[in-house]
């Protein structure tokens, strides 16, 4: 287990193909530690966000506020307002965000669950629901908030550069363990295309008026994967164009960077 100036694992560098990981911001924002809290009125709701509990989440984020969201939260407002979700969260406790001493741009998240989990991947590939989504009963990550990131110009890439990705959020995992577990004869057909991913990062951002969640890690033989998740469209980006490509090595490198300081390497 990594130290708090560290990430879980070096993100190396390299081809990523991953088309799947970025299903990880999806279950990652699920929920987590502290005790009890309140739900701030108005409750914050991303509004280009299409899943609730996504949304509610990814506002409570946004509107960078602390404290603790409940599961038994999360129920009263879905039941209110009648809404539903395709997510899992009903196996999550708590989600808890505080500040980070070490500046206004950062923060802590901790996710905790009722225990290990192990859950069918609730979002489907080429009409599939390819495998599980696995986790440690307790999750904790850094977040670091940026305005924009810029993009380097992917090298097919035709007409003017693509614009920055903004309102970022990176979150880099430091204590507990994410897996997507791809069923083993989709792994074998499909190859570097869909791997079995461990996560080290994830994060959120509008990118042409969309709201998008990326992860980023690495395979069993370490090397580099990722993946985008339109949480806009509320569905996996597979396969993922040339723009969302160039985010998501951008959300890699910055991750790296914040992550891993020169002092710290």
């Amino acid at each position: 287990m990594t130290g708090p100036r560290q990430m879980r694992s070096k993100l190396s560098p390299g081809r990523l193909r991953h088309g799947l990981l970025g299903l990880a911001p999806a279950m990652i924002l699920l929920l987590a530690t502290l005790a009890t809290g309140t739900m701030p009125d108005p409750v914050p709701m991303a509004p280009l966000v299409r899943d609730p509990v996504f949304a509610l989440l990814v506002g409570y984020i946004r509107g960078d506020n602390f404290g603790v969201v409940t599961r038994d939260e999360v129920q009263h407002v879905l039941t209110k307002r009648r809404l539903e979700s395709r997510l899992p969260w009903q196996s999550a406790r708590d989600f808890a965000r505080v500040p980070d001493p070490s500046g206004p741009s950062a923060a802590q998240l901790t996710l905790r669950f009722e225990g290990p989990v192990n859950v069918p991947i609730p979002y489907s590939i080429l009409w599939y629901h390819p495998g599980r989504i696995r986790a440690s009963a307790t999750c904790r990550l850094r977040e670091w908030r940026l305005a924009t990131l810029s993009l380097a110009t992917p090298n097919d890439w035709r007409g003017p550069p693509p614009p920055p990705l903004t309102d970022v959020h990176l979150f880099a995992l430091d204590e507990g363990e994410l897996l997507v577990d791809i069923d083993g004869w989709l792994d074998a057909l499909l190859g570097s295309a869909l791997d079995d991913t461990l996560l080290s990062g994830l994060a959120i951002a509008r990118f042409q008026n969309r709201e998008y969640g990326f992860g980023v890690g690495h395979n069993r033989k370490g090397e580099s994967r990722f993946g985008v998740f339109d949480l806009t469209a509320d569905e996996v980006v597979f396969p993922i164009p040339p723009e969302l490509r160039a985010a998501n090595r951008a959300v890699r490198r910055e991750l790296e960077r914040l992550a891993n300081p020169p002092a710290a390497r």
